[in-house]
């Protein structure tokens, strides 16, 4: 998954702090790729990079929404890929771990063995100027590669690891659906500490201020600390958890706070030193999208719609309805909040410029597609008057049309709050449980 950084803190400080704003936010573009999007975006050098269920990966341009180039699979891609200079790296459900040129789609290598449900992380061990490319695998093993594929060492786990590994000060941190998360040395794979929990880990872990936050399907929240695993505090919520948590990164009260989704679709703050709750906020379907938190807005994927959050209290400041519901992560780059739905479509937000309309998405036919990369059947193009096509109909592969105006601030979404300062809708969850 893209959590802005190797850390998955699912922070990101240099996105507009849009508060006052954010009620503006406009749909700048979407794009139908053909199949459900649970893969979440990974931006660089202006391009967006995502899976479908249709089987492929896709290179889209950043402002128009545009496709550069498209590699199909034979497989749904589910995982997040992630972005190293001129190289795309990502797993489809196959179990195959591939390396893309980031400008063509071109193949450079392909690994099978087991992969495709951990999302891939590239970032440099301490004492080494190059990357490597840290995976799980259905197999229980946590590998690194080099970026020409070559594998520098394997660690085995217990159980399958589908948790995308965290790296942080040389240490690669990661969950297994062996009960527990593990810390790894970066350069030999050599294992520091290992915590266990009560149920499955298979998000990533997010590390902060010497902190490892993760969730568990035990439905337990847990900071443990980043050098010993020891474990500092747990918070219990109604459901599983399989989201990844967002730290806010500042010196403000409320940027010291860990948000984090569960199955009872709950969204909680808690206090990232403490654990005890800040907030609550209701919604209606089980919560596995992870949040992003920029400056005083957390923004989240939930039921159907993509919305933003006071982060001091959890209030709605915006949300957009989409016509399919939202299990991808928002991605939050360049101004703009990129997210996927099940309705096919990659949608883009951003404050509206003046002089500028919504722009059209290029429909598919005529498409670069990946010399090396395996045949597939790319739909034929067709034209339509704009307005034309009502989202929540069929789709066609290809075919973008504007959407209506947007709305604004406080658009209906179904949830309730419970936040600190108002009364709560239901008995409050217990307070942090310290070991």
């Amino acid at each position: 998954m893209d959590r802005h950084g190797p850390d998955h803190t699912g922070s990101q400080p240099q996105f507009p702090s849009l508060q006052q704003g954010v009620s503006a936010l406009a749909e700048r573009w979407h794009t139908d790729l053909g199949g459900r999007i649970s893969s979440s975006a990974a931006a660089a050098d202006g391009h967006a990079y995502v899976g479908s269920h249709d089987g492929s990966l896709y290179c889209l341009d950043f402002e128009t929404g545009a496709v550069k180039w498209r590699h199909p699979t034979g497989s749904p891609v589910v995982s997040s890929p992630a972005v190293s200079d001129s190289m795309v790296v990502f797993t489809s459900g196959v179990g195959t771990l591939s390396a893309l040129d980031a400008a063509t789609g071109n193949s450079l290598w392909d690994r099978t063995g087991g992969y495709g449900a951990a999302s891939p992380t590239v970032a440099s061990a301490l004492g080494r100027e190059e990357g490597l490319i840290y995976v799980g695998s259905a197999r229980g093993t946590v590998e690194a590669l080099d970026l020409d594929g070559r594998t520098r060492w394997t660690f085995e786990a217990r159980g399958a690891v589908q948790s995308s590994p965290s790296v942080a000060g040389g240490t690669v941190y990661v969950g297994s659906d062996d009960h527990s998360v593990y810390a790894l040395d970066a350069r030999t794979g050599a294992l520091r500490w290992s915590t266990p929990t009560k149920g499955a880990v298979s998000a990533a872990p997010a590390v902060a201020n010497g902190v490892v936050y993760v969730g568990s399907h035990d439905a337990a929240m847990y900071a443990l600390d980043a050098k010993t695993g020891r474990v500092l505090w747990t918070h219990r919520t109604g459901g599983p958890i399989r989201a990844s948590v967002a730290v806010g990164a500042g010196d403000g009260p409320h940027q010291r706070t860990a948000y984090i989704g569960s199955v009872d679709g709950t969204l909680y703050a808690f206090d990232a030193s403490s654990g005890h709750t800040q907030w609550e906020r209701k919604f209606k379907d089980p919560i596995v999208s992870s949040p992003a938190v920029a400056g005083e807005v957390v923004y989240l994927g939930a039921d159907d719609s993509i919305v933003a959050l006071d982060a001091h209290a959890g209030q709605p400041l915006w949300s957009r309805q989409l016509a399919g519901s939202v299990t991808a992560s928002p991605t939050l780059a360049r101004s703009h909040v990129i997210v996927g739905s099940s309705d096919r479509q990659l949608y883009a937000f951003g404050a509206p410029a003046a002089d500028q309309r919504t722009a059209r998405s290029t429909a598919l036919m005529g498409l670069p597609t990946a010399a090396q990369a395996p045949p597939a059947e790319v739909p034929a193009a067709f034209s339509s008057p704009a307005g034309s096509c009502d989202l929540r109909g069929p789709l066609l592969p290809g075919h973008c049309t504007p959407r209506t105006p947007f709305a604004s601030a406080g658009t209906p979404f179904d949830s309730t709050a419970s936040a600190v300062c108002q009364p709560p809708t239901a008995p409050r969850r217990p307070t942090a449980d310290r070991p």
